[in-house]
């Protein structure tokens, strides 16, 4: 197996996200969680995030168990309509897959996932 790298240029992304509760009659307590963080890593840079709720609420944020960025937060008025947006400026770097060089009957129906030696995938090809 040989890994081919490429020396191509992060692509960038400009991502607007709008969610909009419009309400038929006034609500007066709303409890809300959002989840519209990006996430950062070695394939993804963030240069730009602003986040923006109707009605000002203070915004707490914790990580998650599975380590997601999580925001609540409530209104505790009358209100018709809550706008809540994301204004998000990304970069990503290409992705390398790993190619492989062998067929499958070479590989004697297993294949030895690449990033983890001792995970061991079992092929089992099934013809009808």
């Amino acid at each position: 197996m040989e890994i081919h790298k490429s020396n191509a240029e992060m692509t960038s992304y400009h991502i607007k996200h709008i969610t909009r509760y419009r309400y038929t009659s006034p609500v007066i307590d709303c409890a809300n969680q959002i989840m519209l963080y990006p996430i950062q890593d070695a394939h993804q840079v963030l240069k730009k995030h602003e986040l923006h709720i109707s009605h000002k609420p203070d915004l707490e944020e914790f990580v998650d168990y599975f380590g997601n960025r999580v925001g609540v937060f409530s209104v505790i008025m009358p209100i018709t309509e809550l706008l809540i947006e994301s204004d998000i400026e990304i970069e990503v770097a290409p992705i390398v897959l790993p190619v492989i060089n062998s067929s499958i009957k070479d590989e004697s129906n297993s294949y030895r996932h690449p990033l983890i030696p001792e995970l061991m995938i079992k092929l089992e090809l099934i013809c009808f």
